[in-house]
C-alpha cells in the first residue's frame, strides 16, 4: 500500500461541520488543521511532478493532481476520506482512503 500525507481541515469557510481533506497544503479558512497520511489504493500510481504536486494514475491510466480528487464521504456515521471524480467511462468514482498511522 502507498501512502501520501495530506490534512484534515476543521471549520472550513462553508463546510465548518465537516472534514476538508487536502493535499498539498492546510486549507486556508481551516480553524484547524491536522497532518493525516493517507493510504493509496494498490492498483493507483502516486508520482511528483518537477514542480512538487502530487499526482495519482487511476487504473484507467488517467492522472490526476491528488488535491483535485481528494474529497470526503460518510463510512459508517463518520466522515472519511476518498478519491472521488469520474472515470474514462464518464461514471462517478469514489474509492475510500484509509488513515496510517
Amino acid at each position: 500500500m502507498k501512502k501520501i500525507n495530506g490534512y484534515a481541515n476543521y471549520g472550513c469557510l462553508a463546510a465548518e461541520k465537516i472534514a476538508v481533506y487536502t493535499i498539498s497544503n492546510p486549507n486556508s479558512t481551516a480553524t484547524v488543521s491536522e497532518k493525516i497520511s493517507l493510504e493509496i489504493p494498490d492498483d493507483w500510481e502516486v508520482w511528483e511532478t518537477a514542480a512538487g504536486d502530487t499526482m495519482l494514475t487511476a487504473p484507467w491510466g488517467w492522472q490526476y493532481k491528488a488535491d483535485e480528487v481528494i474529497g470526503r464521504t460518510v463510512k459508517d456515521g463518520k466522515d472519511v476520506p476518498c478519491l472521488t471524480g469520474y472515470d474514462k467511462d464518464g461514471k462517478k468514482f469514489c474509492k475510500v482512503l484509509t488513515c496510517a498511522d
